[in-house]
């Protein structure tokens, strides 16, 4: 069985991981997150920061190795959302 699991690395405050049986119910939580810190999902940077700083990124190789599905950077903070097994099973 899939899991997502959503998670927020605020250099603020405590690392936090939700699990999810589906992408879709993770990504829309993913995107209510973001959008209560003040943020807008869809945003490519502003006056204070590039886009590469700000906004939702590209997954990398080595990213998407470990089973990342979705990354939004927002400065030194990100959400992220990797995709695991249940139970550990490996495919």
């Amino acid at each position: 069985m899939e899991v997502w699991i959503l998670i927020q690395e605020d250099r603020r405050s405590d690392t936090d991981a939700v699990p999810y049986d589906s992408y879709g119910k993770a990504l829309a939580d993913a995107r209510s997150l973001i959008k209560s810190m003040g943020l807008d999902p869809d945003q490519k940077g502003d006056e204070h920061h590039p886009p590469e700083e700000l906004g939702e990124q590209p997954i990398g190789e080595l990213m998407e190795a470990d089973g990342w599905v979705y990354f939004f950077q927002y400065g030194e903070s990100h959400i992220r959302i990797i995709k695991r097994h249940m139970n550990g099973v490996i495919e």
